[in-house]
């Protein structure tokens, strides 16, 4: 009997066709809606400058707007020392990316995946920002060695390069943090290589393309982290792309998104009374150089604002009343215990000394913690209840007291504890802080601190809080007779 007659021919090819196509396209349609939100979240279309936009950014800004844009350091990379900045060049030449407590990280190449997807979380962080490239551009800066500068451009051509050709995210690669960190060094970059005798317009324009793609990033709206200093940082970073990059294709957009952003995020970031809603003692001295470098961009942008000159002047004199005369800080929240931003302590001082009047006293009911130092410089008494929706750095610690006294913390806590570090829960738990609470309680249970009562009679106080669990509710009372007791 023919195929024809049984109708097993055509259409059993027909059907086996159908099944194949199917069989091809299910996995295709799965990998697509796997992948293609991804794809579309971080694409950013190639926008290359004109030749008139480049010779526009060759010469504006004036070289000294560079140099006070270079005041701006939110992002620095490592410490201050010429010499300890020259030993960092030498091991980004040599291909070794070095951070404390860890054995150097090897690199053949800016953009090696090894790098980028480091088991360490900071080395990660560090490598997309194009840290190792700005170790480079700094020695360069300091030493007017070419070999530096050289390193730092081929860094800089291998990052465009490799960024224009990535269709997804690779480790922190696009990271909100690191774009911001890039931007900020890609502005300082062309800052020195555009007046370069040996500028190439070719390699101009690469650069050009590498600044839009990073600053349209920062600017989208489903990438902006609203919780986090890293939404500030990320608008921060559009504000200095603005006045380094004024002829860029999309710049007044995106420095509109920017500012806008600004006005809502900065309501639920700092408080009014100064306190950077971030539950650290060490993001209060993040947030008063953010808040300074936003002072500094609106002043080259001729757009003062006084409320924001308000809440950075509110900030750093609530940090000079946090930090100790040993430049110590309470090891409350994701705190490392001591001030970190170069220069910082001679900056708070000098605050004391002009608009801040340091406050023997601060007892914030509605932000939720009290600070108190004895006048003298002897001893500090920080407390916190405090548990903001954000819930940025927050370690389960209400109820919490920091006493240092005579250069010794004698209450504390375990303060910063590395994300990548298998024991970050426990030491962000009950057990990292000197906080009463109920055996076995978890971390992230629901719950509700408050302040009950308060009493200051010159250097006496008291102050009992309270905190509200689903299984209870604790209390604890804090009396300090006089200072030393």
């Amino acid at each position: 009997m023919s195929d024809s007659a049984t109708g097993s021919g055509p259409s059993r090819r027909w059907l086996a066709g159908a099944w194949l196509a199917c069989c091809l396209l299910g996995p295709l349609l799965a990998l697509a809606a796997t992948w293609l939100p991804l794809w579309r979240a971080y694409h950013v279309d190639h926008q290359l400058v004109s030749r008139v936009q480049l010779e526009l950014l060759r010469r504006r800004p004036a070289a000294d707007t560079f140099a006070r844009l270079a005041q701006a350091r939110w992002t620095e990379a490592g410490p201050g020392d010429p010499t300890q900045r020259r030993r960092e060049a030498d091991d980004a030449l040599a291909g070794r990316l070095r951070l404390p407590g860890l054995p150097p990280v090897r690199f053949q190449h800016h953009t090696d995946r090894d790098l980028l997807t480091h088991p360490n979380g900071r080395v990660q962080l560090l490598a997309a920002a194009m840290q190792p490239a700005e170790h480079l551009l700094r020695a360069y800066e300091d030493s007017g060695e070419r070999r530096y500068f050289e390193a730092a451009l081929a860094a800089t051509l291998e990052w465009a390069d490799f960024d224009a050709g990535r269709w997804l995210p690779l480790g922190l690669v696009w990271n909100d943090h690191a774009l911001a960190a890039r931007l900020v060094y890609l502005a300082r970059f062309w800052a020195v290589y555009r007046a370069d005798p040996d500028f190439d317009p070719a390699d101009g324009r690469r650069l050009l393309a590498f600044v839009y793609r990073t600053a349209e990033r920062l600017a989208r709206a489903s990438l902006y982290a609203a919780r986090t200093n890293h939404g500030v940082m990320q608008d921060l970073a559009l504000l200095h792309a603005a006045i380094a990059f004024p002829d860029l294709p999309g710049t007044r957009g995106r420095l509109q998104t920017a500012l806008a952003r600004l006005r809502r995020h900065l309501e639920y970031y700092v408080s009014p009374g100064g306190l950077v809603l971030e539950h650290s003692a060490s993001y209060q001295e993040l947030g008063v150089e953010l808040l300074r470098s936003l002072q500094l961009y609106l002043a080259l942008l001729q757009a003062p604002d006084p409320h924001w000159q308000g809440l950075a002047t509110a900030a750093r004199c609530l940090l000079a009343d946090l930090a100790r005369p040993d430049d110590s800080l309470p090891l409350y929240g994701d705190s490392h215990g001591r001030l970190l931003v170069p220069d910082m302590a001679a900056e708070l001082r000098s605050a004391l000394a002009g608009a801040c009047r340091q406050q023997a006293l601060r007892i914030d009911s509605e932000f939720g913690y009290l600070l108190a130092n004895d006048g003298r410089g002897s001893e500090q008494l920080f407390v916190a209840w405090t548990n903001f929706p954000t819930r940025s750095h927050k370690h389960a610690d209400e109820l919490s007291a920091y006493l240092w006294h005579a250069g010794i913390d004698w209450w504390g806590a375990s303060g910063y504890w590395p994300y990548s570090d298998p024991q970050r829960p426990a030491a962000i738990g009950w057990r990292g802080t000197n906080a009463p609470h109920l055996l076995g309680e978890a971390a992230d249970s629901r719950r509700k601190a408050q302040l009950l009562a308060s009493a200051v009679d010159g250097q006496r106080l008291f102050v009992e809080l309270a905190r509200s669990t689903g299984a209870g509710r604790l209390h604890r009372q804090l009396l300090r007779p006089a200072p030393g007791i």
